[in-house]
């Protein structure tokens, strides 16, 4: 779920970079890989030492106008690596989420005036 985040969260601002130059095309993969490592490196330590779902999910969703905004910038590196990252971060959140949610459900045992009494 968080690498999905991430290629979405990135694209449109490698799309941007990539339609205006050269130099910008090279600088935009560069950064790229660096956000993929670092982002593996985010959700590594997350998963190590542990970081609440409302902290990620808080994290994910604040910085998400930010990254949005800068994509449609002149920065729109910067802005697709900000996405990315929230998106990672809420993704992140929400698989936690729902791993706890699954954790708690009891399997349905039925009535025993439904069993029967022999």
């Amino acid at each position: 779920m968080p690498i999905i985040a991430v290629i979405i969260g990135a694209s449109p601002g490698l799309i941007i970079g990539l339609m205006t130059n050269y130099i910008f095309m090279i600088i935009d993969l560069a950064v790229l890989i660096i956000t993929i490592l670092l982002i593996y490196a985010l959700i590594r330590m997350v998963i190590d030492y542990g970081l609440g779902i409302m902290a990620m999910l808080n994290v994910g969703i604040t910085t998400a106008s930010l990254g949005m905004s800068l994509m449609l910038t002149w920065l729109s590196t910067a802005g697709s690596v900000i996405t990315a990252v929230e998106l990672a971060l809420t993704a992140m959140g929400l698989q936690e989420h729902l791993n706890k949610a699954w954790e708690c459900q009891v399997p349905y045992q039925g009535s025993s005036y439904f069993k029967g009494s022999g």
